[in-house]
């Protein structure tokens, strides 16, 4: 049993919760990977996974090159560090390794929206229906 007035109370964590929400807290070993990509959830890390590894784990980008790690250190102090995947795919931007407790977030795109709102509108109410040219 957890002892609530043991634990400092920290107001980045102070999130009200509504019925319905999902809580999703990664086992260590593990990498969230979130936003705009095929299949968000957590990972199992393997050695020498990055963070374009994770994203692909998850199914890949989808219609953004934008990311960003969110990382805690040991002191508890969290860290914002921005990407662009489509850089570190040319190799113009160093791909970061991750560790356990990330969270990997594939940012929302202004060009992208239009292309990710027809993908989601198919990918829902697909009917199997051949589309013919």
């Amino acid at each position: 049993m957890i002892d609530l007035t043991a634990v400092s109370h920290e107001s980045h964590l102070d999130v009200p919760v509504r019925p319905g929400d999902v809580i999703i807290v990664p086992a260590a070993g593990q990498v969230m990977v979130k936003g705009w990509v095929q299949n968000p959830g957590a990972y199992r890390i393997v050695p020498g996974m990055t963070v374009l590894a994770a994203v692909t784990a998850a199914g890949g980008e989808m219609f953004s090159s934008s990311a960003e790690i969110l990382r805690s250190s040991e002191n508890g102090q969290k860290t914002e560090t921005p990407l662009n995947l489509a850089k570190v795919q040319k190799g113009e931007e160093p791909d970061i390794t991750v560790q356990s407790g990330d969270v990997v977030i594939v940012q929302r795109s202004v060009a992208g929206a239009v292309p990710y709102a027809v993908y989601q509108v198919f990918n829902k109410f697909s009917t199997g229906v051949p589309l013919m040219f």
